[in-house]
């Protein structure tokens, strides 16, 4: 999902059974990193120069505002201005600088909101479900995209208490489903339930 709200402007295109670019749909395949969908990204840049620019004008103001506290320093060690001045001079540099960590702060937050109008996938798999089309609204945290990888898969079994026993954390076996008739796939015990399930009293 995105972060931040935005109307989709373009999707990853994949070549298609016909040999033409289309729009990623449920089925295909994506690598980790690759862009799945944009959205409109304007606003965002423009949010980026004005912070950009604030931060410029706080970074000017703070070089000032150190210049004078410099001189001030000087000025208060020769006994040529007052301790109020001095003090005066200080609170100018201490404010410049919290105004030029704010405005940094605020150009940091906007950048990231422009890098996070392109949505990448995070791992490699396939693309189970999308919910996403151009030229529509997308919310904050709203899903998009659904991706699946079965590199690794965990299959749930049901064992008796009789069985259970015999089981230990770890173990190899042999899993056979219907779906591949003719092959088996190698796995190892990797989780065992401390209680029976209520209905099946299976483990």
């Amino acid at each position: 999902s995105f972060r931040i709200p935005g109307y989709v402007t373009a999707l990853k295109q994949v070549r298609g059974q016909d040999g033409r670019m289309r729009d990623l749909a449920e089925g295909d395949r994506v690598r980790q990193g690759a862009v799945l969908a944009r959205i409109r990204s304007t606003e965002y840049q423009d949010k980026v120069h004005q912070a950009a620019g604030q931060a410029e004008a706080a970074e000017a103001s703070a070089h000032k505002a150190r210049l004078d506290f410099d001189r001030a320093t000087r000025l208060f060690g020769s006994d040529s201005i007052t301790k109020p001045d001095f003090d005066a001079a200080r609170a100018q540099y201490d404010a410049t600088q919290a105004q030029l960590r704010a405005a940094q702060a605020q150009t940091a937050e906007a950048q990231v909101s422009l890098r996070d109008t392109t949505l990448v996938a995070p791992f490699s798999g396939d693309i189970v479900k999308k919910a996403v089309e151009l030229g529509s609204f997308v919310g904050p945290g709203v899903a998009t995209f659904a991706i699946a990888n079965t590199d690794t898969v965990k299959i749930v079994v049901g064992v008796p208490d009789t069985v259970v026993r015999s089981i230990k954390m770890g173990q190899p076996v042999e899993v056979a489903i219907d779906a591949f008739p003719t092959r088996t796939f190698k796995a190892r015990i990797s989780r065992m339930s401390s209680a029976a399930d209520q209905t099946t009293r299976n483990f």
